[in-house]
């Protein structure tokens, strides 16, 4: 057999029909039976080949793409790569025909503007993709703080700042006269300290939040115990205000503020009442008269561990004191009649 009857039989094999040489050095013009289209191989080339219609494929590649809402535009600079369009939005990109093929492309410019409004939805801005695989930082709007969300979890779940809520956790066991020390040994509670006594025990914020909590070892004691009612003046070279508070022990109770050693404090002035339940009932009176003046709870605390939700600038000075006159004369007036 002749090497020409040869190559014919071979292209016969492989679905082909030989026509001619072609233009290209040691290259043949072979016709696709199944399609007529046409396409230039080198004989050896074709022994060892599986040949394939570039046009067919072309095709195939286009009808995949009009499937799943795309246009194929042209092929890419990128090996194996072409241009895809989307249908619905116009924008662009490359896609390996097999991953078009195999998967639903998602145009990830409209989903990133579909997971800003998302976003926005929950009170969040989203600021850019995170180093860990499908995360985002969003950024809280009403606080300014970050943190990495997948974006299903922002539609699906209302993110809350976890660096607000322990402030208000704080906040709120500093309003029962007592400290957070750390986190808890079980999953949601976190480690509490009487500030009265020193002791300390594991609670969640909610029982903190809505119910009355007293010291186990102490039990209700120190609540019947007497209590002064007082006013500290706080400062340094830097800084001043007022204190004002409740505590059985006023010297003990200035330990729990751990103040920086700049600081020096003055007791202005202080009234002992029978219980702590009378020393409470003052202390919120004159802090409902006040509520305006309230030095900003997150500045303070920078300054002072526990406490720091009774403080007052210096200006105050002979206004709290004046109502400490007044429980004093208050006292005076119910001891008469008792």
């Amino acid at each position: 057999m002749c090497k020409l009857e040869q190559f014919k039989s071979e292209a016969s094999e492989k679905g082909l029909t030989l026509l001619g040489k072609s233009n290209s050095p040691e290259s043949y013009l072979y016709r696709f039976n199944s399609c007529g289209h046409t396409k230039e191989y080198k004989p050896y080339e074709l022994r060892n080949t599986n040949p394939v219609c570039n046009e067919c494929k072309l095709e195939q590649f286009k009808l995949e793409a009009n499937e799943k809402g795309l246009t194929l535009l042209h092929k890419s600079d990128k090996r194996s790569h072409y241009w895809y369009q989307f249908d619905k939005c116009g924008h662009q990109k490359e896609y390996k025909p097999s991953h078009v093929r195999r998967r639903q492309p998602t145009c990830e410019s409209c989903q990133i503007e579909q997971f800003k409004f998302e976003a926005k939805e929950k009170g969040l801005t989203l600021i850019r993709k995170a180093e860990k695989f499908g995360n985002y930082v969003y950024q809280f709007d009403k606080c300014g703080h970050q943190k990495e969300y997948q974006a299903v979890h922002v539609r699906k779940k209302q993110p809350h700042c976890e660096i607000c809520q322990f402030e208000q956790f704080k906040l709120e066991a500093d309003q029962k006269d007592m400290s957070i020390i750390s986190k808890g040994t079980k999953t949601g509670y976190y480690l509490y300290q009487f500030n009265e006594c020193g002791h300390q025990k594991e609670y969640q914020p909610s029982d903190i939040r809505h119910k009355s909590v007293c010291c186990e070892f102490c039990g209700n004691s120190h609540f019947h115990q007497k209590t002064y009612v007082y006013l500290l003046l706080i400062h340094n070279e830097e800084n001043s205000f007022l204190k004002l508070g409740i505590a059985n022990n006023i010297l003990s109770r200035q330990k729990n503020y751990k103040l920086d050693k700049s600081y020096t404090v003055e007791e202005l002035d202080s009234v002992l009442v029978d219980t702590k339940f009378i020393a409470l009932e003052y202390e919120k009176n004159i802090h409902s008269n006040y509520t305006s003046n309230n030095l900003d709870h997150s500045i303070m605390n920078e300054i002072m561990a526990s406490g720091y939700t009774e403080c007052y600038p210096v200006i105050l000075e002979k206004a709290l004191l004046a109502e400490i006159d007044l429980i004093k004369i208050k006292e005076k007036e119910l001891k008469k009649v008792a």
